[in-house]
């Protein structure tokens, strides 16, 4: 039988790295709007440069919490990828992924 008690003990818990302020200032950033209300040309482009920041200081901090950035990157993708799935229906997904293969020069 162990003798573990259920409580979690200072060794057991994640002491967040030098500067740990930032990452809660960081929630509460505010990204940049589209530059129109409706859909145009560089808006997925738009989107990549107002969450880069944002992402870009997870990425740090979990690197500096021990994870390889491979790890965090691999996450990063089957985290978005997961929600995307749950936003959107199938036939959405078909005509996103078509979009962006179109963006990609493969169509």
């Amino acid at each position: 039988m162990s003798s573990k008690s259920s409580r979690t003990t200072t060794s057991d818990t994640h002491i967040a790295p030098a500067g740990w302020l930032t990452y809660i200032v960081l929630m509460d950033k505010i990204f940049a709007a589209p530059r129109h209300p409706h859909e145009y040309a560089d808006r997925h482009i738009d989107c990549q440069c107002a969450l880069e920041d944002a992402l870009v200081t997870v990425i740090d901090y979990a690197e500096a919490a021990g994870w390889s950035v491979g790890k965090i990157t691999t996450a990063i993708i089957e985290l978005a990828d997961n929600i995307a799935l749950q936003q959107c229906t199938l036939v959405d997904m078909r005509t996103l992924l078509q979009d962006m293969r179109k963006r990609r020069g493969d169509i």
